[in-house]
């Protein structure tokens, strides 16, 4: 979440750990996400938003939502430091959590403009994010989160769901998931991938391209990415993740893991209490 950094927690529920919940106060961060929806509102301070060539002042209170197209940071808009509670969310599993009657995932178009919703909205963030950290109920958690999202997806933009519901759907690009899915830590080749897909390479790049925004090697980079962050709420040494995760050395680890969530190896450990 950050470069420089004062204070941050991590943690998942024990009853949903498909969603990693954050809570810091920083003065720069910079994320790269791969697959990952960030989410998010800030307290106390306003912060500068960075993405592209697009710069948008977030004042407390905002609900920002943030898709995996591209990357983006955080700079003080005064002298402060500033707080945020954030949910980050893998893509496939946010696409389960929010579904239409036909299974269809509604959390699927990208976020263009960053503020989505008004203030209630807002404040309902803030309330699940607290309950995610407290004693409610299992069925309070999950209740509470469901609906906070599929409110989310219905005010976002709609207009490239059909798109990319119908290339994720694509039976080339269920099969390689599956492939990558089934051991991230693999060493697999693009020829290997597309020979289990069943298409040609070039077209099975293109497609994860469409489906998610990035060609098959970078998603398989997040899924290891996010083993990673299990493996460290786990209480393994920093040190050992790297091979265990699919990453070539500590290096190798170090570089992805805090291109993706803009923290080292070791900081995530002690803010997940390790």
């Amino acid at each position: 979440m950050t470069e420089r950094l004062e204070v941050v927690r991590a943690w998942r529920t024990p009853d949903d750990e498909r969603f990693l919940w954050m809570h810091g106060v920083t003065t720069h961060y910079r994320v790269d996400p791969v697959g990952e929806f960030v989410i998010g509102v800030a307290s106390h301070h306003a912060y500068r938003l960075h993405r592209g060539r697009s710069s948008w002042l977030v004042s407390p209170g905002r609900l920002v939502v943030l898709d995996p197209s591209a990357a983006h940071s955080g700079s003080p808009a005064g002298p402060a430091p500033w707080a945020g509670c954030l949910l980050v969310a893998e893509l496939p599993d946010l696409e389960a959590a929010v579904a239409d009657e036909d299974g269809h995932p509604l959390f699927d178009a990208g976020f263009d403009d960053p503020f989505v919703g008004d203030g209630r909205l807002a404040s309902r963030f803030v309330a699940v994010h607290r309950d995610m950290a407290r004693g409610a109920s299992t069925l309070e958690r999950q209740s509470e989160l469901v609906a906070f999202l599929d409110d989310v997806a219905a005010a976002g933009p709609a207009a490239d769901r059909r798109t990319r519901r119908v290339t994720r759907d694509d039976p080339a690009v269920r099969r390689a998931l599956d492939h990558l899915r089934g051991d991230p830590t693999r060493n697999i080749s693009l020829a290997e991938l597309a020979m289990v897909a069943g298409t040609t390479r070039s077209r099975l790049v293109r497609l994860f391209r469409d489906a998610f925004g990035v060609p098959p090697h970078a998603f398989q980079i997040g899924q290891r990415v996010m083993l990673a962050r299990r493996l460290l709420e786990r209480g393994m040494r920093a040190t050992d993740v790297a091979p265990a995760a699919g990453f070539t050395d500590q290096s190798h680890l170090h570089r992805h893991f805090r291109r993706r969530l803009g923290l080292t190896p070791r900081q995530y450990a002690r803010a997940v209490g390790h």
